[in-house]
């Protein structure tokens, strides 16, 4: 008497390639709001998170780690996805699976942003600026603009102040200069 479940109750559909690089276009971008919501959209596409792993990410899950392999250093990045957000209940919990997942990020978009530094003139090697400096300046930046520190911490997910104080003090004196701009 009880109604079998339907084959297609689980079944899900499937984007085109064509469907899949209009969406990541970013034309017709012009707010911020926009501009984070198409980010995560496509760090979702490129790593195949799930939405909640989307949101529950900061920055301490993006990982530099350098090999030395010989005489050559080969720098990586990657995602290390532990933690999900959990809509309901309104906090980061351990990811479905339960199980940590380190997915490779594009090394374009490292190299991206190193050509764009040299384009500027930026001397990256002399003064050690890595793709992890950005994770610096938000530090920096937040607390430079009166945010808390909780607030921060629960940005960038640091422990304890020590760790946002170190984060902070490697550029606030530089950042003065920078005050204009924003």
């Amino acid at each position: 008497m009880v109604k079998p479940l339907s084959v297609d109750k689980n079944r899900y559909g499937a984007l085109s390639i064509d469907e899949v690089e209009k969406l990541l276009e970013d034309s017709g971008i012009s707010s911020d709001k926009d501009r984070i919501y198409y980010t995560a959209m496509k760090v979702a596409f490129m790593a195949g998170l799930r939405i909640g792993e989307v949101c529950g990410l900061f920055a301490d899950d993006v990982i530099d780690s350098e090999i030395v392999r010989g005489d050559k250093t080969v720098m990586l990045s990657y995602l290390q996805i532990s933690k999900q957000y959990h809509s309901k209940l309104k906090k980061r919990m351990p990811v479905e699976d339960k199980g940590v997942r380190e997915i490779p990020n594009m090394p374009e978009l490292r190299e991206w942003m190193y050509k764009r530094m040299d384009e500027m003139g930026i001397e990256r090697d002399e003064r050690n600026i890595t793709f992890h400096s950005a994770r610096r300046f938000l530090n920096t930046l937040l607390r430079h603009n009166g945010v808390s520190d909780d607030v921060i911490r629960k940005f960038t997910g640091h422990d304890s102040q020590e760790m946002t104080d170190y984060f902070c003090r490697s550029i606030y004196g530089k950042l003065r200069k920078l005050r204009k701009i924003f």
